[in-house]
């Protein structure tokens, strides 16, 4: 299910920035008509290290147990936007690559039970009366909603950027999203300009011995913890930019720079472990018997 694995190929729906991994070429192999070389599947951050819970639970039961630790819920989202005017809230995709929009919509019918998540959102609460009309766009997710990469999104497009350029941001191979941590002011000649649901941009960054550096326009941001608030104030070309930014986590945003971010490094040399393989393997047993329970039933 794409809920599971969601930018993985093969999964019913295509994702932007796909990649084939060591599942894909697992099952190749297994069909007996392919040989395959590992070394050369792609990453699949989606989900990695967040526990047996992620893969064989329900999102909404993800979710619930994540605000119960005070933790984040990526790569899940709860801000309702409104599609019938522009994206309310600009955010990132789970892998950093493009900002994104959360893809949580009101339905003109109620969900099932089984997909109703949410008790509660970033811009809703227990008491609305539309909770049971809440989802995600996409079906083969479960309807769980998820940040999703918008078109002019890309980080690595340099074509993105446009002529207006309120953030000081910078569109290119070496840029991935980083949150901004709340309104930006621009200052130009011509007036002050206040932009407060944009909470997102592009910039370059690199990752040394496990430390994140953001480089916005001339200045480069050392990060010494995750979540940091690091404040923009920078002039360019008679522009002013005051902002700020939440630093990522050396595992959120060099997720495949092994050699500069060891917790990347043990991660997924672990999972490539006897141990971490089997852990893996019972987690997707328990997810295809929860599957094959439910069609009997339904049957």
């Amino acid at each position: 299910r794409k809920r599971i694995v969601e930018n993985e190929g093969m999964t019913g729906v295509i994702s932007q920035n796909a990649v084939f991994s060591r599942f894909t070429f697992a099952l190749l192999e297994d069909s007996g008509w392919y040989k395959v070389n590992y070394d050369n599947a792609g990453q699949l951050p989606w989900g990695r290290g967040s526990g047996c819970e992620f893969a064989s639970g329900s999102c909404g039961g993800y979710i619930n147990s994540q605000r119960e630790k005070n933790s984040p819920i990526t790569p899940f989202c709860d801000y309702l936007n409104d599609f019938t005017n522009p994206i309310t809230r600009v955010g990132c995709t789970f892998d950093r690559l493009a900002r994104s929009y959360c893809n949580l919509i009101e339905y003109s019918s109620t969900r099932p039970s089984e997909y109703q998540y949410l008790t509660s959102g970033a811009n809703f609460n227990s008491s609305s009366t539309i909770l049971s009309f809440l989802g995600g766009t996409v079906e083969v997710a479960d309807f769980c909603p998820y940040h999703r990469a918008f078109s002019g999104g890309d980080c690595s497009d340099t074509d993105n950027l446009g002529s207006v350029n309120p953030f000081a941001e910078t569109y290119s191979s070496d840029s991935r999203c980083v949150y901004h941590g709340g309104s930006w002011i621009v200052q130009k000649s011509e007036g002050t300009f206040e932009i407060s649901d944009v909470r997102s941009g592009c910039y370059k960054y690199t990752c040394s011995d496990g430390q994140v550096t953001i480089h916005i326009l001339n200045e480069s941001y050392n990060c010494t913890t995750t979540g940091e608030l690091i404040n923009i104030n920078q002039t360019s070309n008679g522009t002013t930019y005051t902002g700020s930014i939440i630093c990522p986590s050396c595992l959120e945003i060099c997720y495949d720079d092994f050699e500069n971010c060891p917790e990347a490094a043990e991660l997924y040399m672990n999972s490539e472990t006897t141990e971490g393989a089997l852990a893996v393997a019972s987690c997707l047993t328990t997810v295809l018997l929860i599957g094959v329970i439910s069609v009997v039933i339904n049957f």
